[in-house]
């Protein structure tokens, strides 16, 4: 959120659109990641893909890592 926010050039101008105009966009303030195997070792990265389990969302992400999880992905 935050690159899109900065309008960051890392973020995919196709995510940025979709960011821009759909009106169902969550935001992950934080969750309980606590369950997930240790896949990957970044504990925000982790508290992400626990959110996105758990509410069904798409993770949008460039990190190889969350796709180890059985997460949908939209790469950015």
């Amino acid at each position: 959120m935050l690159w899109w926010l900065a309008d960051d050039p890392t973020l995919a101008d196709d995510i940025k659109d979709r960011l821009d105009h759909e009106p169902d966009v969550y935001v992950s303030a934080a969750t309980t990641a606590g369950r997930l195997p240790m896949t990957h070792r970044d504990p925000f990265d982790r508290m992400l893909v626990a959110q996105a389990q758990c509410e069904d969302l798409t993770l949008v992400t460039w990190d190889e890592n969350c796709r180890r999880y059985t997460v949908a992905i939209l790469p950015a």
